[in-house]
């Protein structure tokens, strides 16, 4: 297994690169690192991956060889034992700079190299998103992501980190009967356009309005208000899935934290941040292959797997 994104991920975000030995990046762009916590983090990473399989080993295995490697660099490390969807689950708390962080190292094996904001250096929140769930009096609470940091955020150049969605190929119902169109699924979240979600909603108590602003590059959601269809142009519309930083949602007047991407001429956002903004209830239906919405429901209403 390739374990270059890591390495691409602190060049992106720090403008430097852990040492050419470990990644097989040029010597010329292995630097002195500005935040050495960050760089152990990433080598104690890549370390992992490098050695473990999630087809034969479990969380527990990448657990245990996360925190031994973090041991070796003299990085505070925890390990979490919690429950995923129910069933037992392992994993570790990392400190970086002071600051407390989720590590997931067996779902981002699972999930492919491109998963590092949903499983690497995450807060409290979307550690719970994902399914966790843990004592939170034995542990120290992450009460934010380091990808939230506006600081790094602002340095990394998203718009050509390839978004590995596809088709959903599942049926997405808002309260059992208007269905949203075209849904995509990433990294094991489905992904809707936000006008398609309006549409969908506009008869129900929650429904909402949609304004574009593309000189600001921003999308304001209206509470209460009318969906009116709009026309979206991306300044660079992308043929294939990619991530985008550029674009701003905001809600009630404020900026909302969530990384959507971008294909065409639109933007794709996750289906539960939406659902938690908008206190929905949002689950899978197995039985009948359909992902549901349900605006008389609170987002809390419904066990969140």
């Amino acid at each position: 297994m390739s374990v270059r994104p890591i390495a691409l991920w602190i060049c992106l975000a720090l403008s430097a690169a852990i040492p050419a030995a470990l990644t097989g990046l040029p010597q010329a762009s292995a630097q002195a690192m500005q935040m050495p916590d960050l760089q152990r983090a990433a080598t104690a990473a890549d370390q992992t991956i490098a050695a473990c399989d999630p087809q034969e080993q479990d969380s527990a295995a990448f657990s245990a060889q996360f925190g031994a490697r973090c041991a070796e660099l003299g990085l505070p490390c925890r390990t979490v034992t919690g429950t995923r969807h129910e069933a037992s689950y392992t994993w570790n708390l990392v400190q970086v700079d002071g600051a407390w962080y989720h590590c997931d190292l067996y779902r981002y094996a699972q999930s492919g190299t491109w998963a590092l904001q949903g499983c690497l250096l995450i807060g409290d929140r979307d550690m719970h998103a994902a399914g966790a769930d843990w004592d939170r009096t034995a542990i120290p609470a992450c009460p934010q992501s380091f990808w939230e940091d506006d600081a790094l955020l602002a340095a990394q150049d998203l718009s050509s980190w390839p978004a590995p969605a596809e088709p959903a190929g599942i049926p997405v119902l808002v309260d059992g009967t208007y269905a949203i169109s075209a849904p995509y699924l990433l990294d094991g979240s489905f992904y809707v356009r936000l006008r398609d979600l309006a549409a969908a909603m506009q008869h129900t108590r929650k429904h909402f309005g949609v304004r574009w602003d593309a000189a600001a590059c921003s999308l304001t959601i209206i509470r209460g208000g009318l969906y009116r269809p709009f026309d979206l142009t991306l300044p660079q519309p992308a043929a294939q899935p990619r991530y985008d930083s550029t674009v701003s949602l905001f809600y009630n007047g404020r900026a909302m934290d969530t990384l959507p991407f971008a294909l065409g001429d639109s933007y794709y956002f996750k289906l539960r941040d939406l659902a938690a903004m908008f206190d929905c209830g949002v689950w899978y239906d197995a039985a009948a292959e359909t992902v549901q919405v349900n605006t008389r429901l609170g987002y809390y209403d419904v066990p969140q797997t």
